[in-house]
């Protein structure tokens, strides 16, 4: 993400900031595909699908730019806006179940302050 930020803030290159914004999309549709091959326990199921919508609304925000690249359609450049804002939408709330469950993780469980008389 960090090359493709550099890049658009930038550069004024139409093609330079398209070939940042297919590089960019390509290394998400790689990390979907990782993400699809992880056996994931049920109670991380939540973050994993989380975290992949993200990916998902991102990979669509960088297509609706790539054709905003060919065509400068405002209206194509504000739903890759919207799409960009959904897939933060989808992060957060994927770190917000795996914060969750690691605060879980490191509370005291309730039984082990009891014990055996």
């Amino acid at each position: 993400a960090t090359g493709y930020v550099a890049i658009s803030e930038s550069s004024t290159v139409a093609a330079e900031q398209n070939d940042a914004a297919r590089t960019y999309r390509d290394v998400l549709r790689d990390a979907y595909t990782a993400m699809e091959r992880i056996e994931v326990p049920e109670i991380l199921s939540s973050a994993h699908n989380a975290y992949k919508l993200g990916i998902e609304r991102e990979q669509a925000a960088l297509n609706d730019l790539l054709q905003y690249y060919t065509n400068y359609n405002i209206a194509i450049a504000n739903r890759s806006a919207l799409q960009l804002q959904e897939a933060g939408g989808h992060y957060e709330q994927a770190i917000l179940t795996w914060d969750t469950y690691r605060a879980q993780l490191a509370a005291p469980a309730i039984g082990a302050t009891f014990t055996l008389r």
